[in-house]
C-alpha cells in the first residue's frame, strides 16, 4: 500500500426484506468502518470518496429449494455475477469478490439480478448476508 493511501474500509450485514429484482440489496447493520464512509445504509450503495483500486466482497445465503442470482456492480455494470440454488434441506451460503478501479464518485453495490430468494438469520443463526469493501491503493 502506498504511504499516501488512506485507510478506508466498511462492512455491513443484515438485508432489508424488501430487496427485489433489479435493485440493490440494502445492508443496514454496520459491523466495521474506518475512514470516510462511502457506504449509504439507506440505499445499499457505496460511493468512492477517493479514486483508487478497491476490493469488494459479499457473503450471501439462499433459501431452501430457491434460486439467488446476484451481482456486484459498478455504476450498474456487472463486475461479477453468480447464481445459486438452495438444497432441499439446507440454506447454503457463498461469497463473491470483485476488484474495481474507481474514480471518485463512482458507485458499487450488490444487485439482485433475477430471482432473489435470499436468507439472512440473526439472533444466533449463522447465515448472515454481508457486504464489505476496502481501498487497496489510492490513484
Amino acid at each position: 500500500m502506498r504511504q499516501d493511501t488512506p485507510v478506508l474500509f466498511f462492512s455491513y450485514r443484515g438485508v432489508s426484506p424488501n430487496s427485489s429484482r433489479g435493485h440493490p440489496f440494502v445492508f443496514n447493520v454496520k459491523t466495521a468502518q474506518r475512514g470516510p464512509n462511502g457506504y449509504d445504509a439507506s440505499t445499499g450503495k457505496f460511493t468512492a470518496p477517493v479514486a483508487g483500486l478497491y476490493i469488494f466482497t459479499v457473503n450471501a445465503c439462499v433459501k431452501t429449494s430457491q434460486y439467488l442470482n446476484i451481482e456486484i456492480v459498478r455504476d450498474d455494470e456487472p463486475l461479477v455475477a453468480s447464481s445459486h440454488f438452495g438444497g432441499t434441506v439446507t440454506k447454503p451460503c457463498f461469497s463473491l469478490q470483485a476488484f474495481a478501479d474507481l474514480a471518485s464518485g463512482q458507485q458499487v453495490w450488490v444487485k439482485c439480478a433475477n430471482e432473489c430468494e435470499f436468507y439472512h438469520g440473526e439472533g444466533g443463526i449463522y447465515r448472515w448476508m454481508q457486504f464489505s469493501g476496502a481501498l487497496l491503493n489510492k490513484s
